[in-house]
Protein backbone atom coordinates (compact mmCIF):
# COMPACT_ATOMS: atom_id res chain seq x y z
CA UNK A 1 0.00 0.00 0.00
CA UNK A 2 2.62 2.34 0.94
CA UNK A 3 4.64 1.71 -2.39
CA UNK A 4 1.28 2.20 -4.50
CA UNK A 5 1.02 5.57 -2.66
CA UNK A 6 4.30 6.60 -3.47
CA UNK A 7 3.89 5.90 -7.47
CA UNK A 8 0.40 8.30 -7.01
CA UNK A 9 2.35 10.71 -5.31
CA UNK A 10 5.36 11.07 -7.83
CA UNK A 11 2.98 10.94 -11.18
CA UNK A 12 0.94 13.99 -9.24
CA UNK A 13 4.42 15.82 -9.04
CA UNK A 14 5.38 14.72 -12.77
CA UNK A 15 2.15 15.60 -14.00
CA UNK A 16 2.53 19.08 -12.45
CA UNK A 17 5.63 20.27 -13.41
CA UNK A 18 4.77 18.84 -16.99
CA UNK A 19 1.77 21.71 -16.58
CA UNK A 20 3.64 24.62 -15.21
CA UNK A 21 6.42 24.22 -18.31
CA UNK A 22 3.85 24.09 -20.71
CA UNK A 23 2.13 27.44 -19.60
CA UNK A 24 -1.19 25.70 -18.62
CA UNK A 25 -2.33 27.27 -15.05
CA UNK A 26 -2.34 25.38 -11.82
CA UNK A 27 -5.00 26.45 -9.52
CA UNK A 28 -5.24 26.11 -6.35
CA UNK A 29 -7.50 23.58 -6.06
CA UNK A 30 -5.39 20.80 -7.75
CA UNK A 31 -2.31 21.84 -5.83
CA UNK A 32 -0.66 18.52 -4.52
CA UNK A 33 -1.32 18.52 -0.95
CA UNK A 34 1.44 16.85 0.91
CA UNK A 35 0.65 14.52 3.42
CA UNK A 36 2.00 15.20 7.11
CA UNK A 37 4.73 12.96 8.11
CA UNK A 38 4.02 10.03 10.61
CA UNK A 39 5.32 10.43 13.85
CA UNK A 40 8.91 8.88 14.72
CA UNK A 41 8.17 4.96 15.71
CA UNK A 42 9.56 4.83 19.15
CA UNK A 43 12.13 2.24 20.03
CA UNK A 44 10.58 -0.74 21.06
CA UNK A 45 10.83 -4.05 23.51
CA UNK A 46 12.27 -5.99 19.98
CA UNK A 47 15.08 -3.36 18.97
CA UNK A 48 18.36 -4.97 19.69
CA UNK A 49 19.36 -7.37 21.94
CA UNK A 50 16.78 -7.36 25.52
CA UNK A 51 19.63 -7.40 28.36
CA UNK A 52 19.18 -10.59 30.55
CA UNK A 53 18.62 -11.16 34.15
CA UNK A 54 22.38 -10.23 36.32
CA UNK A 55 24.68 -12.83 37.61
CA UNK A 56 25.52 -11.71 41.37
CA UNK A 57 27.83 -13.65 43.32
CA UNK A 58 27.99 -13.98 46.98
CA UNK A 59 24.53 -13.25 47.83
CA UNK A 60 23.73 -14.38 51.00
CA UNK A 61 20.64 -16.54 51.36
CA UNK A 62 17.55 -14.20 51.97
CA UNK A 63 15.62 -14.20 55.21
CA UNK A 64 12.41 -11.45 56.16
CA UNK A 65 13.11 -9.15 58.38
CA UNK A 66 10.97 -6.53 60.53
CA UNK A 67 11.97 -3.34 59.08
CA UNK A 68 11.60 0.29 60.15
CA UNK A 69 13.10 4.39 59.93
CA UNK A 70 15.93 4.95 62.11
CA UNK A 71 14.05 8.14 62.46
CA UNK A 72 10.81 9.20 61.44
CA UNK A 73 10.57 11.24 57.88
CA UNK A 74 9.55 14.88 58.56
CA UNK A 75 8.13 17.52 56.05
CA UNK A 76 9.72 20.54 55.13
CA UNK A 77 6.66 22.03 53.44
CA UNK A 78 3.20 22.14 52.84
CA UNK A 79 1.67 19.33 51.23
CA UNK A 80 0.47 19.20 47.73
CA UNK A 81 -3.06 17.23 47.16
CA UNK A 82 -2.30 16.08 42.96
CA UNK A 83 -5.69 14.62 43.55
CA UNK A 84 -8.25 17.09 44.87
CA UNK A 85 -11.25 14.68 43.99
CA UNK A 86 -12.27 16.88 41.08
CA UNK A 87 -10.44 16.34 38.43
CA UNK A 88 -7.08 15.94 36.76
CA UNK A 89 -5.91 18.94 35.79
CA UNK A 90 -2.59 18.21 37.65
CA UNK A 91 -1.77 15.03 35.28
CA UNK A 92 -1.23 14.14 31.35
CA UNK A 93 -2.08 10.97 29.58
CA UNK A 94 -0.19 8.81 27.87
CA UNK A 95 -1.69 5.61 26.12
CA UNK A 96 0.91 2.61 24.17
CA UNK A 97 -0.83 0.67 21.68
CA UNK A 98 -4.24 -0.09 20.63
CA UNK A 99 -3.87 -3.91 21.44
CA UNK A 100 -3.30 -3.11 24.66
CA UNK A 101 0.03 -3.98 25.25
CA UNK A 102 3.54 -2.54 24.98
CA UNK A 103 4.31 -4.36 21.89
CA UNK A 104 3.62 -3.50 18.38
CA UNK A 105 1.29 -5.09 16.02
CA UNK A 106 3.49 -4.11 13.52
CA UNK A 107 6.17 -1.43 11.86
CA UNK A 108 3.44 0.88 10.91
CA UNK A 109 2.09 0.75 14.79
CA UNK A 110 2.24 3.89 17.32
CA UNK A 111 1.49 4.66 20.32
CA UNK A 112 -1.76 6.05 21.04
CA UNK A 113 -0.30 9.24 22.53
CA UNK A 114 -1.37 12.01 24.58
CA UNK A 115 -5.13 11.10 24.72
CA UNK A 116 -7.72 9.00 27.37
CA UNK A 117 -8.26 12.09 29.73
CA UNK A 118 -12.52 11.28 30.48
CA UNK A 119 -12.37 7.90 29.36
CA UNK A 120 -9.09 5.80 30.45
CA UNK A 121 -8.74 8.11 32.81
CA UNK A 122 -11.63 10.33 34.85
CA UNK A 123 -12.97 10.74 38.36
CA UNK A 124 -15.35 8.62 39.85
CA UNK A 125 -17.37 8.01 42.90
CA UNK A 126 -15.94 4.65 44.83
CA UNK A 127 -17.35 3.42 48.71
CA UNK A 128 -18.80 6.85 48.59
CA UNK A 129 -16.05 9.00 47.79
CA UNK A 130 -14.67 10.57 44.62
CA UNK A 131 -11.54 8.30 43.21
CA UNK A 132 -9.14 8.97 40.51
CA UNK A 133 -10.33 5.87 37.89
CA UNK A 134 -7.28 4.03 35.60
CA UNK A 135 -9.89 1.68 33.73
CA UNK A 136 -6.28 -0.60 32.30
CA UNK A 137 -7.14 -2.11 29.49
CA UNK A 138 -4.86 0.51 27.65
CA UNK A 139 -0.82 0.16 28.89
CA UNK A 140 -0.34 3.41 29.27
CA UNK A 141 0.23 5.81 32.58
CA UNK A 142 -1.08 9.44 34.14
CA UNK A 143 1.70 11.87 34.34
CA UNK A 144 2.10 14.33 36.54
CA UNK A 145 2.90 18.26 35.20
CA UNK A 146 5.22 18.79 38.28
CA UNK A 147 8.73 17.60 37.95
CA UNK A 148 9.48 16.35 41.57
CA UNK A 149 12.79 16.44 43.80
CA UNK A 150 13.24 16.02 47.72
CA UNK A 151 9.87 14.55 48.73
CA UNK A 152 7.86 12.31 50.16
CA UNK A 153 4.88 11.25 48.14
CA UNK A 154 1.65 9.38 49.53
CA UNK A 155 -1.06 7.06 47.46
CA UNK A 156 -3.94 4.97 48.55
CA UNK A 157 -5.18 2.37 45.96
CA UNK A 158 -7.03 -0.64 45.05
CA UNK A 159 -7.85 -2.91 42.22
CA UNK A 160 -10.96 -2.99 40.46
CA UNK A 161 -11.32 -5.69 37.55
CA UNK A 162 -8.56 -7.87 35.98
CA UNK A 163 -8.72 -7.46 32.20
CA UNK A 164 -7.19 -11.02 31.35
CA UNK A 165 -6.98 -13.75 33.82
CA UNK A 166 -3.42 -14.86 32.46
CA UNK A 167 -2.19 -12.02 34.34
CA UNK A 168 -1.82 -10.11 37.78
CA UNK A 169 -3.66 -7.34 39.14
CA UNK A 170 -1.14 -4.75 38.15
CA UNK A 171 0.04 -0.61 38.35
CA UNK A 172 3.05 0.80 39.56
CA UNK A 173 4.12 4.60 40.61
CA UNK A 174 6.95 5.49 38.30
CA UNK A 175 9.49 8.18 39.73
CA UNK A 176 12.42 10.00 38.20
CA UNK A 177 11.22 9.88 35.21
CA UNK A 178 12.47 11.48 32.39
CA UNK A 179 13.08 11.47 28.47
CA UNK A 180 9.82 11.24 26.28
CA UNK A 181 6.81 9.69 26.56
CA UNK A 182 6.43 6.36 25.80
CA UNK A 183 10.42 5.41 25.50
CA UNK A 184 9.94 2.43 27.15
CA UNK A 185 7.69 0.10 25.29
CA UNK A 186 5.78 2.90 24.08
CA UNK A 187 3.91 3.10 27.02
CA UNK A 188 6.09 4.45 30.04
CA UNK A 189 8.88 7.32 29.99
CA UNK A 190 12.69 5.63 31.61
CA UNK A 191 12.34 5.72 35.42
CA UNK A 192 12.59 3.47 38.68
CA UNK A 193 9.29 1.54 39.45
CA UNK A 194 7.43 1.26 42.72
CA UNK A 195 6.16 -2.04 41.74
CA UNK A 196 1.98 -2.68 43.12
CA UNK A 197 1.70 -6.09 41.48
CA UNK A 198 -0.93 -8.51 43.72
CA UNK A 199 1.88 -10.31 45.96
CA UNK A 200 4.69 -7.63 44.56
CA UNK A 201 3.97 -4.55 46.64
CA UNK A 202 6.74 -2.57 47.14
CA UNK A 203 9.09 -4.91 44.43
CA UNK A 204 11.38 -2.05 42.35
CA UNK A 205 12.77 -2.31 38.87
CA UNK A 206 14.53 -0.29 36.76
CA UNK A 207 12.38 1.44 33.37
CA UNK A 208 14.96 2.17 30.89
CA UNK A 209 18.70 -0.10 29.50
CA UNK A 210 20.43 3.16 31.15
CA UNK A 211 19.03 3.28 34.33
CA UNK A 212 21.18 1.57 37.74
CA UNK A 213 20.62 1.64 41.16
CA UNK A 214 22.12 0.29 44.48
CA UNK A 215 20.14 -2.38 46.80
CA UNK A 216 21.26 -4.31 49.32
CA UNK A 217 20.31 -8.02 48.23
CA UNK A 218 19.40 -11.56 50.02
CA UNK A 219 18.56 -14.16 47.57
CA UNK A 220 15.58 -16.33 47.63
CA UNK A 221 15.14 -20.20 47.20
CA UNK A 222 12.77 -19.92 43.79
CA UNK A 223 13.41 -18.12 40.55
CA UNK A 224 13.51 -14.92 40.06
CA UNK A 225 10.46 -13.06 38.42
CA UNK A 226 11.94 -12.88 35.16
CA UNK A 227 14.29 -15.45 35.47
CA UNK A 228 17.62 -15.58 37.25
CA UNK A 229 18.19 -15.46 41.14
CA UNK A 230 14.89 -14.44 43.23
CA UNK A 231 16.78 -11.02 45.00
CA UNK A 232 14.79 -9.49 47.74
CA UNK A 233 15.86 -6.47 49.64
CA UNK A 234 17.75 -7.09 52.81
CA UNK A 235 19.28 -4.93 54.97
CA UNK A 236 22.82 -6.23 55.66
CA UNK A 237 22.89 -8.53 52.72
CA UNK A 238 25.17 -7.80 49.37
CA UNK A 239 25.71 -4.30 47.98
CA UNK A 240 24.85 -4.76 44.29
CA UNK A 241 23.93 -2.85 41.38
CA UNK A 242 21.14 -3.78 39.09
CA UNK A 243 19.81 -2.99 35.98
CA UNK A 244 16.54 -3.70 34.08
CA UNK A 245 15.69 -6.80 33.56
CA UNK A 246 16.73 -7.55 37.72
CA UNK A 247 13.56 -6.41 39.86
CA UNK A 248 14.09 -6.95 43.13
CA UNK A 249 11.59 -7.97 45.67
CA UNK A 250 10.29 -6.18 49.13
CA UNK A 251 11.64 -7.04 52.34
CA UNK A 252 7.89 -8.65 52.89
CA UNK A 253 4.37 -9.20 52.35
CA UNK A 254 2.47 -6.09 53.18
CA UNK A 255 -0.28 -6.03 50.74
CA UNK A 256 -3.74 -5.93 51.80
CA UNK A 257 -6.31 -8.21 50.62
CA UNK A 258 -7.80 -7.72 46.82
CA UNK A 259 -10.03 -5.60 46.88
CA UNK A 260 -9.08 -3.79 49.98
CA UNK A 261 -7.67 -0.36 49.89
CA UNK A 262 -3.68 -0.36 50.73
CA UNK A 263 -1.70 2.60 51.68
CA UNK A 264 2.20 3.13 49.74
CA UNK A 265 4.50 6.03 50.64
CA UNK A 266 7.30 6.94 48.72
CA UNK A 267 10.40 8.66 49.70
CA UNK A 268 12.94 10.08 47.45
CA UNK A 269 15.99 12.57 48.29
CA UNK A 270 18.84 13.05 45.80
CA UNK A 271 19.61 9.53 44.58
CA UNK A 272 18.56 7.66 47.57
CA UNK A 273 14.93 6.31 48.04
CA UNK A 274 12.67 3.80 50.45
CA UNK A 275 9.16 2.40 49.84
CA UNK A 276 7.16 1.83 52.67
CA UNK A 277 3.75 -0.56 52.67
CA UNK A 278 0.58 0.29 54.88
CA UNK A 279 3.39 1.37 57.14
CA UNK A 280 6.08 -1.26 56.72
CA UNK A 281 8.83 -0.09 55.19
CA UNK A 282 10.04 -2.52 52.26
CA UNK A 283 12.62 -1.31 49.76
CA UNK A 284 15.66 1.08 50.21
CA UNK A 285 17.60 2.35 47.29
CA UNK A 286 20.92 4.14 46.84
CA UNK A 287 22.96 5.31 43.96
CA UNK A 288 20.16 5.79 41.42
CA UNK A 289 21.68 6.90 38.42
CA UNK A 290 21.46 7.06 34.50
CA UNK A 291 24.43 5.69 32.37
CA UNK A 292 25.18 7.37 29.05
CA UNK A 293 26.51 5.61 26.01
CA UNK A 294 29.93 6.03 27.36
CA UNK A 295 29.32 4.05 30.68
CA UNK A 296 29.47 7.36 32.45
CA UNK A 297 27.08 7.21 35.85
CA UNK A 298 25.44 10.45 36.46
CA UNK A 299 22.69 10.97 39.91
CA UNK A 300 19.28 10.55 39.16
CA UNK A 301 17.47 12.43 41.43
CA UNK A 302 14.07 14.00 40.13
CA UNK A 303 11.76 13.75 37.46
CA UNK A 304 7.97 13.24 37.06
CA UNK A 305 5.84 10.50 38.41
CA UNK A 306 3.87 8.55 36.52
CA UNK A 307 0.91 6.18 37.69
CA UNK A 308 0.65 2.85 35.84
CA UNK A 309 -2.40 1.85 33.65
CA UNK A 310 -1.39 -2.19 33.12
CA UNK A 311 -3.98 -4.28 32.35
CA UNK A 312 -6.43 -4.03 35.52
CA UNK A 313 -8.77 -1.10 36.99
CA UNK A 314 -7.35 0.91 40.02
CA UNK A 315 -9.05 3.07 41.73
CA UNK A 316 -6.85 6.14 43.69
CA UNK A 317 -8.64 8.09 46.15
CA UNK A 318 -5.41 10.11 47.84
CA UNK A 319 -2.51 11.13 46.40
CA UNK A 320 -0.26 13.80 47.64
CA UNK A 321 3.45 14.74 48.18
CA UNK A 322 5.22 16.72 50.76
CA UNK A 323 8.70 18.20 50.82
CA UNK A 324 11.15 16.12 52.75
CA UNK A 325 14.66 16.93 53.32
CA UNK A 326 16.41 13.21 53.70
CA UNK A 327 15.63 9.44 53.37
CA UNK A 328 16.16 7.93 57.04
CA UNK A 329 18.23 5.02 57.47
CA UNK A 330 16.37 1.44 57.26
CA UNK A 331 17.27 -0.63 59.76
CA UNK A 332 16.26 -4.16 61.07
CA UNK A 333 13.70 -4.36 63.89
CA UNK A 334 10.60 -2.85 65.17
Amino acid sequence: MTNALGLMFNRRLAMAGLLLATGVAVHAEDAVQVPPPPPPRLPTLLDGPFPTWQVIEQVPEYHPQALRFRTRPKATGPRVELFNGKGLAEFTPWLAYSNGTMFPSDESDRPLGETGMGDQFKVVEQDGKPALYIVGKTWGALITRRDLRDYHLHMRFKYGRMWSKDNPYNTGILFHSYGPNGAFGGAWMSSIEFELQTRNVGMVIPIGRDITTQIELGKGKGPGLFGGDDFHFMPGGKASTVRLPTPVRQAQDAERPLGQWNEVDLYAVGDKAAFVVNGRVQMALSHIARVDAAGASRPLDHGKVQIESEGAEVYVSELWYEPIGNVPDVVAGR
